[in-house]
């Protein structure tokens, strides 16, 4: 019985454990909630994903966007899964309307030669654009690349 007990422990980690390895970036982070389509009251309006050689000219490997429609409930769930993420940020931008997040750039610690990013913007009281980027492009590169 005893060991039928460590077996099954030793399977459930290393499930675990491959189920972790597997997952991009993105999917370890709270806006990922963001991309699937599980936020409050919201709706993705467009959605685009490029993994192509065209993004190499930006230093990129990976851009994921998707534009939202919500209410001020989805709004603040989207902040509040922005920071969650903005705890394990190496770098961070952030700019606010009052209270609420009109801007914010999040920088990942590299994994390999890539940096991970996040990008939201809040273009109106119901709409907001989130953006994953995986690449080797700094901070500096994107922000001329892709001017606010």
């Amino acid at each position: 019985m005893m060991n039928n007990n460590r077996t099954f422990a030793l399977l459930l980690t290393l499930c675990l454990a491959a189920t972790l390895y597997g997952q991009t970036g993105l999917e370890r982070m709270a806006v990922y909630d963001v991309f699937g389509g599980r936020v409050t009251e919201t709706r993705i309006l467009s959605e685009t994903y490029v993994t192509n050689d065209e993004l190499a000219k930006y230093h990129l490997s990976v851009f994921r966007s998707v534009q939202c429609c919500t209410t001020a409930k989805g709004l603040a769930q989207v902040e509040r899964l922005l920071a969650q993420d903005a705890h394990g940020a190496t770098e961070k931008e952030v700019q606010r309307d009052n209270r609420n997040i009109r801007f914010a750039l999040f920088r990942y610690a590299q994994k390999g030669a890539n940096n991970h990013y996040i990008i939201y913007q809040r273009r109106s009281q119901t709409d907001f654009l989130c953006v994953y980027l995986e690449g080797t492009a700094t901070i500096q590169q994107l922000k001329k690349t892709f001017s606010k």
